[in-house]
């Protein structure tokens, strides 16, 4: 499968768990695993691939997730139940890196430095700008 059926496949198992996962109460408001699920599937669409070479299967390492908040806060948690999923549908690891501080700069700034190959995410808030 290239990555054209690979990525079109994923989307709509992403796009699945959105409509038919249930709200989880974090926090002080209500969040929709199904939209970081989501927002992590158009993430990887949009990531540059193209240097690949079309016999190479994405991903073929594991990703990465940096979470601008301390262990234990309610977007690691989340992030870790999407990792769970992430690494069953695509047969790799997933590590959740957590990089507090800064209101998510230093995330932000860590994930800008990586290099663009798709394999580095950020998983942000409406409170990290």
């Amino acid at each position: 499968m290239g990555h054209t059926g690979f990525m079109q496949d994923f989307t709509h198992h992403l796009l699945a768990c959105a409509t038919h996962r249930p709200a989880r109460q974090i926090g002080s408001g209500t969040k929709w695993f199904g939209l970081a699920a989501l927002a992590i599937a158009l993430a990887i669409q949009a990531a540059p691939v193209a240097a690949q070479s079309p016999a190479e299967s994405f991903p073929s390492k594991p990703i990465r997730i940096v979470v601008p908040f301390g262990p234990g806060s309610g977007t690691d948690t989340a992030t870790r139940m999407l990792g769970q999923q992430l690494e069953a549908v695509l047969k790799q690891g997933v590590v959740v890196e957590n990089k507090p501080g800064a209101n998510g700069v230093i995330a932000a700034t860590a994930v800008a430095r990586a290099t663009p190959d798709g394999y580095t995410l950020l998983m942000g808030t409406n409170s990290t700008h």
